[in-house]
């Protein structure tokens, strides 16, 4: 049966202070948080240990140990957590907080430039719609990068919310150079796009390529010296 075959000191007064030092309560605790983890197949978990006090401890996972009998044991390893959660969570707030307070200014330039583009401004010269055309899909995935902010649990985790299409990767490279193109001028610095009329498809988030080459091509313009 699964019990706690061994504790170090420092482990019981934490387990105690956090879980409860009634009985068995934070032996029970402890029993129970490595079978979810062993069933959930995941190594480390943080878990809330006591919801009166808010206080949640990081469980970890090490090796499988042999025991008599054929009997196996496991070493598990216990941290308190309960800081960098309630800072996770104020984090969590302020992002919250951040991303949709963009999405005004950001709604309102979107309808702008869409009144552009249909003309109730009057007639616009070919080049004209062609940057706001470009403006518009930078606006686009602003909105997009803004909901992503909302998902700080997948971007603490390190895992980013990927939207996978096949597209060609020379008009992105492209349009990036292009958007680049009066900073360039400015710095006397050359941009040069060599592919011709070929394609290079790839299954990838356009997006986030897009995000990549914005932040080489303008670190590139800002730490290369003028002329």
């Amino acid at each position: 049966r699964d019990e706690v075959a061994a504790v170090n000191a420092a482990a019981e007064r934490l387990l105690r202070a956090s879980v409860g030092a009634e009985g068995q309560a934070w032996r029970t605790w402890l029993v129970a948080a490595v079978r979810r983890l062993e069933e959930g197949d995941r190594e480390q978990e943080k878990l809330v240990a006591s919801r009166q006090r808010e206080l949640t401890l990081e469980v970890s996972l090490g090796p499988r140990l042999g025991g008599r009998g054929g009997r196996s044991g496991r070493l598990v390893a216990i941290r308190d957590a309960t800081a960098e959660v309630q800072a996770d969570s104020r984090s969590a707030e302020a992002i919250s907080t951040i991303s949709h307070e963009l999405r005004t200014p950001l709604t309102s330039m979107k309808n702008s430039v869409g009144l552009l583009l249909r003309g109730e401004a009057g007639t616009l010269p070919e080049p004209a719609q062609h940057f706001l055309g470009m403006t518009m899909r930078n606006i686009d995935r602003l909105n997009r990068l803004s909901s992503d902010l909302l998902d700080v649990s997948r971007a603490t985790a390190g895992r980013l919310d990927l939207h996978r299409a096949t597209v060609d990767l020379v008009p992105l490279l492209r349009e990036a150079l292009e958007l680049f193109a009066v900073t360039a001028r400015q710095r006397r610095l050359q941009l040069q796009l060599d592919c011709g009329s070929e394609s290079f498809p790839a299954h990838v988030d356009a997006d986030k390529v897009v995000q990549m080459l914005h932040n080489t091509v303008g670190n590139a313009l800002k730490y290369t010296p003028e002329g």
